[in-house]
């Protein structure tokens, strides 16, 4: 008798292996869910991010009258926009130990420069880190693997370099040197007011997530170089800090198809499925379809070109 209760409270192996097929069957099913789930929450954070981003703009603007410029300096004395809005993203202690005089991967600006600032990285795509290395005027690197990262670039408009003189001899301002239908809100030397965008603040890109093209094997001057992927508070790579949005929107790992005659290490683009986020000038946080046409795009970027397209 003790034999047969014993033979009855067994499992044979085909039912063993039913029972396994079976969970595994729903694990299959289920994974999907929960990683949609969890792309779903560091969405919302990227948002809730984007929109704290949107609304230090706001607060820059009401206490100094103009937005901040996209960078203040094109060597490796200056700080980018990032920077910039530390006061008002309660890290006022980050922004005062801030060395001037000093190049941005000195010991001396340790502080300013390598300590990560959880807003400003995406949690779709990584953690924040201080691991970038800095630029050092497209030269090999004096300090790698020290800056803090950042994924987020501004809206300079149809051009990375707007801003910039395009002759030597032009010593005009940069706020006098833009064609406001080609012109974003914050590039190099920007002081841009908020009366100065005559398409509605409603309506122009601000800040969006940025682009990280795939890396190469054995790039030129370095691997974060390469993919515009430097010290985030520096200024002196633009790639890092200063998007185009007319270069199109870009899906994180997308490869470059060979003559697009885009510039990957320009574009905005994020890690989300199928759609980038951008903070507009009045502060509202929108997901832009990345199969946007380029011409929308173009005039989305725009601070005056009398083109003006609803994104709310």
């Amino acid at each position: 008798m003790q034999g047969m209760h014993a033979r009855l409270r067994g499992f044979t192996l085909v039912e063993l292996l039913v029972v396994i097929a079976i969970i595994g069957i729903l694990v299959a099913l289920l994974l999907p869910a929960v990683q949609a789930a969890r792309e779903s929450a560091r969405r919302t954070q990227c948002t809730n991010q984007t929109k704290q981003i949107g609304l230090a703009l706001q607060m820059h603007h009401d206490q100094k009258g103009v937005l901040p410029s996209g960078r203040n300096e094109t060597r490796q004395f200056g700080q980018s926009w990032a920077f910039q809005l530390l006061p008002m993203l309660e890290q006022q202690t980050m922004f005062d130990s801030l060395v001037k005089g000093e190049r941005m991967d000195s010991d001396l600006n340790a502080t300013a420069m390598r300590t990560p600032v959880d807003v400003f990285v995406c949690p779709s795509r990584r953690r924040p880190e201080a691991d970038r290395d800095f630029d050092n005027d497209d030269a090999p690197t004096q300090a790698p693997a020290s800056g803090a990262l950042g994924d987020y670039a501004s809206n300079a408009g149809h051009r990375q370099l707007v801003g910039m003189a395009v002759t030597s001899n032009d010593s005009r301002p940069a706020t006098e040197r833009i064609i406001a239908e080609i012109s974003g809100p914050i590039y190099t030397y920007s002081k841009i007011k908020f009366r100065r965008v005559i398409d509605g603040l409603v309506n122009t890109l601000a800040i969006g997530e940025r682009h990280i093209p795939e890396p190469i094997e054995d790039p030129p001057v370095g691997e974060h170089y390469w993919q515009g992927d430097t010290a985030f508070f520096a200024s002196d790579n633009p790639d890092t800090i200063l998007g185009v949005p007319p270069h199109g929107l870009r899906s994180d790992g997308q490869e470059i198809q060979p003559g697009e005659g885009q510039k990957p290490r320009e574009s905005f683009g994020g890690p989300h499925p199928g759609v980038t986020l951008f903070v507009f000038l009045d502060g509202h946080v929108a997901p832009v379809d990345n199969d946007t046409d380029t011409i929308t795009l173009a005039r989305l970027s725009a601070i005056g070109d009398g083109e003006i397209i609803d994104f709310q």
